[in-house]
């Protein structure tokens, strides 16, 4: 299994409703339950929920395929 616990990841793609793009990079702080809580540049906090699949690159760089869903201020899910 991947430990995830203060990775970096950058946005490659993202479905026409996500809001963020590749010059936004999250910094992952793994405790039990994939769920997440996202500061928008307003102050607003949004919480999501996603499922991940990994590939890990022959550079060693971890591509992760997510498919996440609002549950806590706007409501709407994608594919990052």
């Amino acid at each position: 299994m991947i430990d995830y616990h203060n990775r970096r990841f950058r946005v490659v793609s993202n479905s026409d409703n996500g809001k963020v793009t590749e010059a936004l990079i999250f910094t992952y702080q793994k405790e039990g339950n994939m769920t997440y809580q996202q500061i928008e540049i307003d102050g607003k906090i949004k919480t999501g929920r996603c499922q991940s699949k990994s590939l890990i690159l022959n550079n060693e760089k971890i591509v992760l395929r997510e498919s996440w869903e609002w549950v806590l201020g706007d409501k709407g899910q994608g594919h990052s």
